[in-house]
């Protein structure tokens, strides 16, 4: 009897736990506070190609690494995440493609809530911002070019998911293909021809 006693007081203390531990933190950082100002602006643009396109420390990620994956090429280092993919030792429990899957999808939801607050930033000249989301969306184009080369059909998602909107049947590759090329064209003509020295279709 004490046993039971004690088991369903434990049931309740866990049970009311699920409130308090469910509140949130009044002093954390909301999105808004970090994401202000123009400088804020340009530091996610700039993050968002470091982190995944062009961090030097991060061999696995540099775009003229890719050929490593391909018989073109020979990997020294098996952390490059490109020796088992180029020699063929791979079966479907191997993780460098899961790698590259999740990395990809994990930047297409930042860069798709940075895209869809944009207008957030107090910037003094809009062209500024025009110019900061246009390569945000040249950036998730990119991705998804990436990711329908290597896998196929994907989950097509081009605003911010939740939990629920998240999970969502993969689209084929020509579906996805044809939204993009126009939305690619789209974007590049946004961009301002000036302000770059390499074609603006580079992103």
């Amino acid at each position: 009897m004490k046993k039971q006693i004690f088991f369903i007081l434990i049931l309740f203390a866990v049970s009311g736990c699920n409130d308090f531990l469910d509140k949130k933190d009044p002093t954390a950082t909301s999105f808004v506070e970090f994401f202000n100002d123009e400088e804020d602006l340009r530091r996610v643009v700039y993050s968002s190609y470091l982190d995944v396109f062009t961090n030097p420390t991060t061999r696995g990620i540099i775009f003229y690494m890719d050929e490593g994956k391909s018989d073109n090429a020979y990997s020294r280092l098996q952390e490059d995440r490109h020796q088992n993919i180029a020699n063929g030792n791979f079966n479907s429990n191997t993780s460098d493609f899961l790698y590259y899957y999740e990395l990809y999808m994990k930047h297409l939801g930042r860069l798709n809530t940075f895209i869809a607050a944009a207008d957030v930033p107090y910037v003094e000249d809009e062209s500024v911002r025009d110019k900061y989301k246009g390569i945000l969306e040249g950036l998730r184009v990119w991705h998804y070019f990436r990711l329908t080369m290597r896998w196929g059909n994907v989950p097509f998602v081009l605003e911010p998911a939740n939990l629920e909107t998240a999970r969502q049947p993969a689209k084929s590759k020509e579906e996805i293909l044809n939204t993009l090329f126009p939305l690619a064209e789209e974007i590049a003509a946004k961009l301002p021809a000036d302000e770059y020295t390499s074609d603006k279709y580079m992103f």
